[in-house]
């Protein structure tokens, strides 16, 4: 059931790719070589699908560990729970952050390219 609810969920994420590929445009600009433009809904389209799916899997996450500490109590599933509470929350505050400096161009052109960050920082 797990697996399915990460199917469904990840499905929206094609929305993204369809939003960037139709209704973007890339340019040159002096300040970054190669930038692109989108409208400013689409960073918070992309927001909502991430921490929805980060949201809901921090849940579980948080659930299962705790049943395994108390079940077990061993300190090892404490030390779990935690550190996995705080990965989970920075990712999403990483996501609200890029999704943040991408909308009001924080970084001029060199904004957009942001998200290239996000996605490779959100999945280490």
């Amino acid at each position: 059931w797990l697996l399915a609810i990460g199917i469904i969920l990840m499905l929206p994420q094609f929305v993204i790719v369809w939003l960037f590929w139709t209704k973007s445009m890339s340019y040159n600009a002096p300040g970054a070589a190669c930038a692109y433009d989108f409208p400013p809904y689409i960073p918070w389209i992309r927001l909502s699908f991430d921490v929805t799916i980060n949201i809901i899997f921090l849940v579980i996450f948080h659930n299962v560990a705790i049943k395994q500490y108390h079940q077990i109590g061993n300190r090892c599933w404490k030390k779990l729970h935690s550190d996995g509470l705080w990965y989970m929350l920075s990712v999403v505050r990483s996501n609200i952050l890029y999704a943040f400096i991408v909308t009001f161009h924080l970084f001029g052109d060199s904004s957009e390219p942001i998200y290239l960050v996000d996605c490779k920082s959100s999945s280490q």
